[in-house]
């Protein structure tokens, strides 16, 4: 994911209306919904000043699945849970039936 990218998780994951970030860095512009309140438009802003903005190094699949192996049970099932939980709101935003199609009571909507 690019950093512009981590950067816009970041701030949706904090609950920060906005429609998305263009540039890069500490100064990017932040376009904001009409909802967002002047408290989230500054926490943004902080968020972009210690954002780590530096260029990542992906990590290969071995890697991965060697750190993987490694964690705890706890920690794999908590990853699983939101694996599953962040596939599940994929597929219902695009199809919010998806799941009541196969059975399963829950909607996207």
């Amino acid at each position: 994911m690019s950093q512009i990218g981590r950067f816009d998780a970041r701030l949706r994951s904090l609950g920060i209306p906005i429609h998305g970030i263009s540039g890069s860095g500490p100064n990017c512009r932040i376009d904001f919904r009409s909802e967002a309140t002047g408290a989230q438009k500054d926490q943004a802003k902080t968020e972009a000043a210690s954002f780590d903005w530096g260029q990542r190094t992906l990590k290969s699949k071995s890697q991965l699945r060697s750190e993987y192996n490694a964690l705890s049970d706890a920690d794999k099932a908590k990853l699983k849970e939101e694996l599953v939980l962040d596939l599940l709101f994929d597929r219902l935003v695009s199809d919010p039936d998806w799941a009541v199609r196969l059975g399963v009571k829950i909607t996207g909507d």
